[in-house]
């Protein structure tokens, strides 16, 4: 009997804690609704500069040059970096002809492989020694 007892409590505990935690507090709502502040998009800046949120950690952001672009900080992975090139190939089609690292953080670089193609004659800039596009690890 006391088995059964303990039991039909923890069961009736577990019942009323989630009934609890189904529902969301006025933070959880507030932190919801700001979410959608960050859902994947690009930006118009100014003109020809088009900066992409939402789709990695850090923004990533196209300069629309006469005969290229550039792309300043090309974001964390190359597989989220080449949704950000689709994004920006939607508005121009002109190759890109520079890379910009405005510091070595990986959320910053890492995805530079979805913009660096071998032997385009891509120039990579930075104030910190990188030597190449980096590499996945």
């Amino acid at each position: 009997m006391p088995f059964r007892f303990i039991v039909l409590l923890v069961s009736g505990i577990a019942w009323l804690g989630s009934a609890a935690l189904g529902q969301s507090s006025e933070a959880t709502k507030r932190l919801l609704e700001r979410n959608k502040m960050f859902e994947p998009q690009v930006i118009k800046v100014a003109e020809n500069v088009y900066t992409a949120i939402g789709y990695q950690v850090s923004a990533n952001t196209m300069i629309v040059g006469d005969d290229g672009v550039i792309i300043v900080d090309p974001g964390q992975l190359p597989i989220l970096a080449s949704k950000v090139r689709k994004a920006f190939e939607a508005i121009t089609d002109k190759p890109v002809k520079a890379i910009i690292y405005t510091h070595s953080h990986g959320d910053h670089v890492n995805g530079s492989l979805a913009f660096y193609e071998e032997g385009k004659g891509i120039q990579v800039l930075s104030l910190i020694h990188i030597s190449e596009p980096t590499r996945p690890y």
